[in-house]
């Protein structure tokens, strides 16, 4: 699944390490741990291409640390640097600091505080528009699965590709039968009659598939008021909770695209 954002960290004697990376994945981040050393961080970087990268310059040393942080942008990974040092280092890391490649945080350190500091450095990154298109169709995707629509249905690409374009090119607000629809026909070569009758054959064919606890889990409401969902309905709660789980993402995507 599409994380957040990537962070790499090198393993540290005191093992608060382990403290941040706690943490940084209670903020939607995936965290990935190594050796301090050049070979298994570049290893890691090269792996994972992650947007922050924390370790022990002090403990790698000058050279070397400057040596990893060009071969990493020779391959076109430029991370954010930070170094957690466990003894002052004035030289290495006044050095560093001249670069304005790195930033330095000595220990002991509050992790909390640590990562709130690198959530807010992420925050003003550019968003790897791509990369979250890729997340956005997945996270669809895995909703119509879990719900039962069958992936063997017409029904299924049409209804992935309402709620993935409602997501992405409308704020989550838009007319199915206006835009939606006459888009997706326009795609598949189809009339729009043809595009809602297969969604709403679809849904109905899932939800008699669907478990209670499924139908408690994925609409709440229709549980409970015992009808089946309608084309809308089924979209506009994909797209709520699609967008509640990656909100902060998406109010960027929304910005950077002028919505």
């Amino acid at each position: 699944m599409f994380s957040k954002y990537t962070i790499l960290i090198a393993e540290d004697f005191e093992g608060q390490h382990e403290l941040l990376a706690n943490e940084l994945k209670k903020n939607n981040t995936e965290v990935f741990i190594c050796q301090n050393k050049d070979i298994n961080l570049e290893i890691g970087a090269i792996k994972y291409s992650p947007e922050i990268i924390i370790l022990n310059c002090c403990l790698l040393g000058y050279q070397k640390t400057v040596s990893f942080i060009e071969r990493l942008k020779s391959n076109g990974i430029h991370p954010v640097f930070y170094n957690i040092y466990t003894y002052e280092d004035s030289e290495i890391i006044g050095q560093l600091l001249d670069s304005g490649s790195v930033i330095s945080i000595s220990v002991p350190y509050s992790a909390p505080a640590v990562c709130e500091h690198i959530m807010q450095r992420l925050e003003e990154l550019p968003l790897d528009i791509p990369a979250f298109k890729e997340m956005v169709h997945k996270a669809v995707s895995d909703f119509v699965i879990a719900t039962k629509v069958s992936p063997n249905s017409d029904g299924y690409s049409y209804l992935v590709d309402c709620i993935f374009n409602m997501l992405m090119n409308y704020h989550g607000k838009v007319s199915l039968k206006s835009q939606l629809y006459p888009e997706t026909a326009e795609k598949y070569d189809k009339n729009v009659h043809c595009i809602e009758h297969s969604i709403r054959t679809a849904i109905n064919s899932a939800w008699k598939k669907l478990s209670d606890e499924d139908k408690r889990k994925h609409f709440p409401v229709c549980a409970e008021s015992g009808v089946k969902p309608t084309n809308s309905v089924y979209i506009a709660q994909a797209v709520e909770l699609i967008k509640e789980k990656y909100m902060d993402i998406f109010i960027k995507y929304y910005k950077t695209n002028g919505h």
